[in-house]
């Protein structure tokens, strides 16, 4: 319960687990398109998934066979990142990165632009948001912040949920003009909970109006 999963991981491993101990088997072959129709997760998507659990030995393979590891103690995190920081390094209260040496590390120009993008998306839901309610409080709460806390979800969204930032935005404007979500996403937390839904769900009105 204390083990670190991305929403993908989290997934996959849930049909992973229906299809061997739900099927009262250990090990079983299991093809990525039957993945991606139980989780609804990108075919690459399903791939980079698989690849990291068996990094992290949550997964084992026996042959073409895949299989979940009971062991947890064998388990492991990625060594790369932790909540979109080296493991170990030290930062500063606004998020800069502190050097073995004690001063504070600048920001590279790639960091800045994507910290921008992060509040520039964040931004776009919640003056949507406000256009029908001037005065809704907590999102004046998170614009006077400068939507710093809904930049880190969508920051979580792109790094750990492996969302395109342009996915992200098509998404944010669809369910800003949809009767039922518009009052339903009020915040960058439900929209990465409810993300593969909403989706879904513009793609398939989408497509129903090519028809009209």
């Amino acid at each position: 319960m204390k083990t670190n999963l991305s929403a993908y991981q989290s997934r996959v491993l849930w049909a992973i687990w229906r299809k061997t101990y739900g099927w009262h088997k250990k090990a079983d072959w299991i093809a990525n398109s039957t993945l991606v129709e139980m989780t609804g997760i990108s075919k690459g998507h399903i791939s980079r998934t698989i690849k990291e659990l068996k990094m992290r030995n949550i997964v084992t393979n026996s042959g073409n066979k895949l299989a979940f590891n009971k062991d947890y103690q064998q388990w492991r995190e990625l060594p790369y990142r932790v909540r979109g920081y080296p493991i170990g390094q030290k930062v500063t209260p606004s998020g800069k990165k502190v050097t073995p040496s004690g001063g504070v590390k600048r920001n590279s120009s790639k960091e800045t632009l994507q910290k921008k993008l992060y509040i520039v998306l964040s931004q776009r839901l919640g003056e949507l948001i406000l256009k029908r309610k001037p005065d809704f409080k907590v999102i004046l709460k998170q614009k006077k912040k400068g939507w710093i806390d809904w930049a880190n979800d969508i920051r979580l969204m792109v790094e750990i949920d492996n969302r395109d930032p342009k996915q992200i935005k098509e998404v944010i404007d669809w369910c800003q003009e949809d009767n039922f979500w518009q009052n339903n996403i009020l915040s960058i937390t439900k929209l990465r909970k409810q993300f593969d839904k909403l989706e879904l769900k513009s793609k398939e009105i989408k497509e129903e109006s090519k028809w009209l």
